[in-house]
């Protein structure tokens, strides 16, 4: 800030030496302005840390879940009997893409041949339609 220097005589001896701004006014923040701007600085923080802790639950939970396409096709590359790379494999998982099939598979998982039998009543010509 710029400063200008005013002698004021207050003695024939003394001078004192006053310092003021060379800006004639200066902005004056009032104290609700202050305040309206840390109650939307909370509100922000507030708001990212519910973003946040969101984010971090689903991504914690997306591991757990039994229905996950993950899982499913985990499942698919452990099933007796149907060969990786096959046509049938490939329909097991475009079929995964849907939750009610990926439920379906699971619900299933008790025996493997009631799984292998569910995906070969998928006929590979319908695998355009899925």
């Amino acid at each position: 800030m710029n400063y200008t220097n005013e002698f004021i005589e207050e003695d024939i001896t003394n001078y004192t030496v006053v310092q003021r701004p060379t800006r004639e006014k200066r902005r004056k923040t009032s104290n609700k302005k202050v305040e309206k701007r840390a109650g939307i600085a909370f509100r922000l923080q507030d708001s990212l840390d519910r973003i946040l802790v969101g984010v971090e639950s689903k991504a914690t939970t997306k591991g757990d879940d039994p229905y996950s396409i993950e899982n499913c096709i985990t499942l698919l590359r452990k099933l007796p009997g149907l060969e990786p790379y096959s046509p049938h494999f490939y329909l097991g998982i475009r079929l995964m893409a849907k939750p009610q099939y990926r439920e379906t598979f699971i619900a299933l998982s008790d025996d493997p041949n009631q799984q292998l039998g569910w995906l070969e009543s998928f006929k590979l010509n319908d695998m355009n339609r899925l």
